[in-house]
């Protein structure tokens, strides 16, 4: 395991990613990122401005989701981002596999650290 810094741009934003990566690209460390920058979302003051902010915010994140997973899996292009990702938990629910051992574990335990970030990938 290698130590990788990313930067990543968007307009006025910049996000920087440093940490032991797997991954020649670092998929694996931003993975982490983008799961840590989720941990961050706090509603509690922007509802006072906008009580429909974060269903808003889930809304946009769960659109962006869609469509980098459509770059990834054949979801056909009748779908909107959404319904891509409505798509694919119903595919996980009727395959069982948030029930299977393996994603049980990855789950369980992505939120406090402890994952072994190795079995994302296939032996």
């Amino acid at each position: 395991m290698r130590t990788t810094e990313l930067e990543l741009t968007s307009g006025d934003v910049t996000i920087n990613l440093t940490g032991p990566t797997m991954t020649f690209n670092g998929l694996d460390l931003q993975i982490k990122g983008i799961l840590k920058l989720l941990d961050t979302l706090d509603f509690k003051f922007a509802v006072d401005k906008d009580y429909d902010f974060p269903l808003k915010a889930f809304l946009m994140v769960l659109d962006k989701l869609g469509s980098v997973m459509r770059l990834e899996g054949d979801y056909g292009r009748e779908r909107s981002n959404l319904e891509v990702v409505a798509a694919f938990l119903e595919w996980v629910s009727e395959n069982g596999l948030a029930d299977s051992k393996m994603f049980k574990e990855l789950l369980s335990k992505y939120g406090d650290g402890e994952t072994d970030w190795s079995t994302l990938f296939s032996k």
